[in-house]
């Protein structure tokens, strides 16, 4: 049996109404079915992990076509919304891309997948938006070390024969999360949340090409409805580079009617901002309210 699992975004804020009441027993019975999955799974078989990444064997990036402007508005593809080692999930689970590699994997170059092996679109985007998780943005890749994904590289951990390892690797990892804020508070850094996202806001107008490729800038706020699994999620996204010195989080004010208050002040001081639901799927039906404490 192959198997694939794949990480889920989740930051959750250290504020007592997003408190998680989890039982005990539900939790570490999700855990060993988990484990359970994980070693009934074979090592990756992709025969794309071989040969690994090799910069010498790739196409150099050609010219990207011009676009005008164009008053019947043409149809233009993209991605807004991507995570990258500056988010604590993300990190975690074994992503070290960062902003950077994100705009240049959007503009169509080669970059390295976290497996080992490169990657590269058929077709280059016209535009994206790096939204990592603005709750404590950057702080996993400068504090977290002793994690299996830096323990043991992605390529050697997913591809291993024993499967003992793997399971205690993920079980290890899922573990973890809690020094992350997602069952724990953990303390705000600023200087790293500021470092990181000057990372992101300089990766953005490195890549931005206006008529070839439209680099945004922006971050994910990250807050939930009283537990994990109701997503109040937004994305936040910049028309320009007049952003403010650092990201509104969950953290900063944890219901909708914060975001939208953050959002007039920034209109206010001459930004132009929207806020765009993510995983509204996942938000138990509170994102389609038009009222009350959750709602639109």
């Amino acid at each position: 049996m192959s198997c694939m699992t794949q990480g889920v975004s989740s930051s959750r804020p250290s504020l007592s109404r997003f408190a998680v009441a989890q039982s005990g027993v539900l939790t570490r019975l999700s855990l060993l079915l988990i484990g359970v999955a994980l070693y009934g799974c074979e090592p990756v078989t992709d025969p794309t992990i071989d040969p690994p990444f090799d910069t010498v064997s790739i196409s150099p990036l050609g010219e990207l076509q011009r676009s005008d402007p164009n008053p019947l508005n043409n149809l233009y593809w993209g991605d807004l919304h991507i995570h990258t080692a500056l988010s604590s999930d993300a990190f975690l689970m074994g992503v070290r891309a960062m902003p950077e590699d994100a705009y240049r994997f959007a503009r169509g170059e080669a970059i390295e997948h976290a497996v080992g092996y490169a990657i590269q679109a058929q077709r280059p985007l016209d535009f994206a938006a790096v939204t990592d998780h603005s709750e404590y943005l950057g702080q996993a890749r400068d504090a977290l070390h002793d994690i299996p994904t830096e323990r043991m590289p992605l390529r050697e951990l997913l591809t291993s024969e024993n499967q003992f390892t793997v399971m205690r690797y993920w079980w290890e990892t899922i573990s973890r999360m809690k020094d992350l804020g997602f069952q724990q508070g953990m303390t705000v850094d600023p200087e790293i949340n500021q470092r990181a996202w000057q990372q992101v806001v300089a990766a953005a107008e490195a890549h931005n090409e206006p008529g070839r490729f439209s680099a945004l800038i922006g971050w994910e706020w990250s807050a939930w409805a009283g537990d994990l699994a109701t997503h109040l999620h937004r994305n936040v996204i910049y028309r320009n580079h007049n952003v403010p010195a650092l990201p509104f989080s969950a953290l900063d004010g944890g219901r909708p009617q914060d975001l939208w208050a953050f959002l007039d002040s920034e209109g206010s001081a001459g930004r132009e901002v929207i806020a765009i639901p993510h995983n509204s799927n996942q938000s138990k039906g509170l994102m389609y309210q038009v009222g009350g404490e959750w709602g639109l």
